[in-house]
């Protein structure tokens, strides 16, 4: 009988074990997101900025859309 006692003893470390690890996997994950969303964000608001700068050359919205395009392409962007 010891020897069940002993192996519910080993079966709960090593799920906590695995608790512990699958927990900061996750967490490390989801850091990971929240650090490519803020730099995805930082990229909107630098974009906005330039445009706000530019906004004297832009008589409409379709030279918004060619002084856009025209960006992208001086910036090796993709379409």
């Amino acid at each position: 009988m010891w020897i069940l006692y002993k192996i519910k003893g080993y079966l709960m470390t090593l799920s906590v074990l695995m608790g512990v690890i699958s927990f900061a996997f996750l967490r490390g994950r989801q850091s990971a997101k929240i650090e490519q969303e803020t730099e995805r964000l930082q990229d909107y608001v630098d974009t906005r900025k330039t445009i706000d700068l530019a906004e004297d050359d832009i008589a409409d919205a379709g030279g918004g859309r060619e002084w856009l395009l025209q960006r992208r392409r001086e910036h090796g962007g993709s379409m």
